[in-house]
């Protein structure tokens, strides 16, 4: 069979047209919301469930034909890997490219169209779908890019868009590939292929990736879960260009090759039913099917006739359809029921057919126009005026950069700004970087390169990074300057490496010498998820806390609290008291024996030798009344106070609110599962050098100030303090007072304020200088207090406002200066007052008349 010269094989057509319309068929099964759990293991149930589960049951065995059918759509994208392997081999032995050239080729290829779809999406997903995307964000940027390469990206917008971002990894190695493949051989190059497949893939069976989704890794996110399919389909393409007469005798027989393949695809798809055969199961199913295509595309598409050709028209316009059809697919389920939507499916398959054949000819035929102009353009302005143009883009994006810790942190104009930039620049670079426009070994050559590199790593890095940017590029550009008599790749790669390694040891110190908390709590290593609180301490630890201005050790008991250690039973006589509430109780910033809890304990023991005192410590950093109210649940039984103090926090308004999975985020649970986010995200670096940068030129972040001021908290007409609010707080009284009540001990709430209202600014490192807190047209710093008395009031709980003890306490400060907690002598106070309130207790144990709380 001699392709040389040859555009096309109709062959090719012809497996595109049978990948597509499976993966049709399996988009509309799964508008029913039938999914296998073998088409997405995100879970693995037991292996006898797995069995059971293969084929469906809905009672109508016709119905559950086409619902299996369409599940086993889900493989048919390993066709279209496959065959662009196959086709870029074809296209690179027929004629030799440029890599720059290939890469410019294969970007007019894919993204005229994916773009142009991409917009017509988005208009309708805004006007009709009325989905809640933002046009704007930073994700949605991305999407347009076709880069995909995290998990809430890979899915965005329309699910069937993660191959453009998988197709662009191919297309990036493909040079690389074609190289090995030409001087190693093909047996080297499929040992090595298959290994880094294997390798990829066994990654994502052991958990050692930074995607937290399985299917999403073994679907491509990381391309080398799918590199021996497109490799294979390479190596096929050689074979064909060679007329290979073992290959050709092979594809000669149809029948044979036709159950050689089905069988191939049978243990393909009996392996993927294990977690451990997933790793080579994707590999043998994508070949076995491409086969099975390969052999009924001959046998039921006879030369010449009607079904040949409407097949193949099917597999040219295969590509505008699969980038076209799932969102509508998708709208028409959210409606839609049953025989209307079987109708609306078979709709959108024939206008995807139509409409993506019409969109695909009107983009092949604006884009040459479009590069015409441009080219007319360019040479009309002249070829300096890019190099003039990248230069502009580098000096906004710097000075963008250089402003930034001047502007808040959530101005998202800035954000989008910025964004749009980093991708101008390196679009830039790439398009008018040849021998026209500057020298491969030219100063200004070298630097642009160095911009290229770090303006691309800079789009993966999270935005906290974007303030020392100018610092990176003038960085780059001393390093070349200095190493320009070099040759390029020694330049580049010593630039890089110091550059790098620069970033690396700064990182490491700061954050072993100097951590500040950046988008996760300071004692998240102390901290682990809780099925029953949410959170909490993890039990039998000692844990060096160091972060902002706090360096201490923590150390808990084997029931995870911050107390020393409690006999399992209760001596007759014992007088137990159970502190819980959040960092103040924990205590955060301080060890243990410096706390009010153990103060306390010390005094009454004292004070009161013929009781025994013990105090339980259960404060833990964070918690509000609903992790309150569940660790009374867990732990009343165990300990068995006769005394539950509930030290409550004035934010406890806004905590009530807050959902499990927000308090997951801001304690930073889910930086394991962003491995972007945790090693770039949580960098120290940008934070340190925004801090610095503020205080040199004495800059007052006034937002930041008044929000960790806890201002907004003593706003008279904040939202807090809605009918709504106070009724959870209300419920939440009332339950816990019903708790002590069924396990016989008594409860006492001790309100905590904010140190705004307690210690002189001049005690108060994040005291907001603009703000009048006197003004009591805006603020009420009696209010919280106020709310919290009459609702313990009505309920008959004894009930401590701890303001006027606080601020009147000679000496001052009782709070750190930088942060929200007591300091050591705020310990002691509290201590102090609460010694005198349980003294009277104690000595009353019998009379059960709460006014001794006072």
């Amino acid at each position: 069979m001699d392709v040389r010269g040859r555009k096309n094989i109709d062959w090719i057509d012809g497996l595109k047209a049978f990948a597509i319309l499976a993966i049709l068929l399996n988009h509309s099964v799964e508008s029913f919301r039938f999914f296998p759990w073998f088409s997405s293991p995100t879970q693995w149930p037991p292996f006898s469930e797995r069995i059971h589960s293969i084929f469906p049951s809905s009672g109508n065995l016709l119905s559950d034909i086409v619902i299996f059918l369409g599940w086993l759509g889900d493989m048919g994208p390993g066709i279209f890997i496959i065959l662009s392997g196959l086709t870029l081999t074809l296209s690179a032995l027929n004629r030799k490219r440029e890599t720059l050239d290939f890469y410019r080729q294969r970007a007019l290829r894919i993204y005229p169209l994916y773009i142009t779809i991409h917009i017509i999406i988005l208009i309708f997903a805004e006007f009709i779908f009325r989905w809640n995307i933002n046009l704007s964000s930073f994700r949605t940027l991305f999407s347009l890019a076709g880069l995909r390469f995290t998990d809430s990206l890979f899915f965005y917008i329309n699910p069937s868009w993660w191959f453009i971002w998988l197709i662009l990894q191919m297309y990036l190695l493909f040079p690389l590939l074609f190289r090995l493949l030409e001087k190693k051989g093909r047996m080297t190059f499929l040992i090595v292929t298959l290994a880094i497949t294997l390798l990829s893939r066994l990654a994502g069976v052991l958990d050692l990736t930074y995607s937290a989704s399985f299917y999403h890794w073994m679907t491509g996110i990381f391309g080398g879960t799918r590199l021996f399919e497109f490799t294979a389909g390479m190596l096929a393409g050689s074979l064909i260009y060679e007329n290979n007469l073992n290959f050709s005798s092979f594809l000669t027989n149809k029948t044979k090759l036709f159950f050689i393949s089905l069988c191939i695809y049978i243990f393909g798809f009996l392996s993927s039913l294990t977690r451990a055969g997933s790793v080579y199961s994707g590999i043998l199913i994508s070949l076995g099917l491409a086969g099975i295509f390969y052999s009924l595309y001959f046998l039921l598409c006879p030369s010449g006739g009607p079904v040949r050709k409407a097949v193949t028209w099917l597999g040219k316009n295969s590509f505008s359809v699969f980038l076209l059809h799932q969102p509508f697919m998708m709208y028409a389920s959210s409606i839609l029921q049953k025989e209307t939507l079987v109708i609306a499916l078979i709709f959108i398959t024939c206008a995807s057919f139509i409409a993506g054949y019409a969109i695909e000819k009107a983009v092949n035929a604006g884009t040459p126009v479009i590069l015409n102009y441009l080219e007319k353009i360019k040479k009309y302005l002249g070829i300096r005026i890019p190099v003039y143009l990248i230069f502009i883009l580098i000096i906004i994006l710097s000075i963008l950069s250089f402003i930034h810790p001047f502007i808040k942190n959530d101005s998202k104009l800035l954000l989008y700004s910025v964004r749009i930039i980093q991708l101008l620049i390196p679009c830039t670079i790439f398009l008018f970087r040849d021998k026209q426009g500057f020298r491969t070994d030219s100063l200004l050559s070298r630097w642009f390169d160095t911009v290229f590199a770090v303006t691309v790593v800079y789009l993966v890095l999270t935005p906290n990074w974007i303030p020392i940017y100018w610092l990176i590029l003038a960085a780059g550009f001393i390093l070349v300057f200095i190493t320009r008599k070099m040759k390029y790749l020694i330049s580049m790669g010593l630039t890089f490496l110091l550059i790098l390694t620069a970033v690396l040891v700064s990182e490491k110190y700061l954050r072993r010498n100097k951590p500040l908390e950046v988008l996760q709590w300071g004692e998240m290593p102390a901290l682990q998820p809780d099925e029953q609180t949410g959170y909490s301490l993890i039990p039998s630890r000692e844990t060096r806390l160091k972060y902002n201005n706090y360096d201490y050790i923590l150390r808990t008991n084997s029931l995870g609290l911050a107390s020393p250690e409690i006999s399992p039973g209760k001596d007759p006589g014992e007088f137990r008291i159970f502190t819980i509430g959040d960092a103040f109780t924990m205590p955060e910033g301080m060890e243990y024996g410096s706390a009010y809890p153990s103060i306390l304990e010390n005094d009454l023991r004292t004070s009161c030798p013929e009781t025994k005192i013990n105090v339980v410590n259960g404060g833990v950093t964070g918690y509000g009344p609903n992790e309150f109210l569940a660790q009374m649940e867990k732990y009343l039984d165990t300990i068995r106070p006769n005394l539950v103090i509930n030290q409550f926090f004035v934010n406890e308004f806004q905590e009530i609110n807050l959902e499990l999975n927000s308090r997951n985020s801001m304690i930073g649970f889910n930086l394991k599962r962003s491995p972007r986010r945790y090693y770039f995200g949580n960098a120290q670096i940008p934070v340190h050098y925004m801090r610095t940068f503020q205080k040199i030129f004495e800059y007052e972040d006034k937002s930041y100030k008044y929000n960790k001021s806890l201002l907004h908290l003593y706003e008279k007409d904040s939202y807090l303090y809605s009918d709504t609010v106070l009724a959870k707080i209300d419920r939440y009284f009332d339950r816990i007072n019903e708790l002590c009540g069924e396990k016989n001990c008594k409860l006492l709430i001790m309100f905590v304020p904010a140190q705004i209202v307690v210690s002189d600014p001049v005690f108060i490192s994040y005291f907001p200088s603009s703000v009048d807190l006197a003004d009591t047209t805006v603020f009420s710093t009696t209010k919280p207090g106020r709310i919290i008395r009459q609702m313990c009031v009505s309920k008959q709980i004894p009930f401590m406002d701890v303001t006027d003890t606080l601020k009147n306490h000679r000496p001052q400060p009782v709070y750190f200066t930088e942060s929200w907690h007591w300091n050591q002598e705020g310990h002691k106070v509290m201590a102090g007052v609460l010694s005198d309130t349980i003294k009277k207790m104690i000595y009353c144990m019998d009379n059960e008349n709460l006014n001794n709380f006072k």
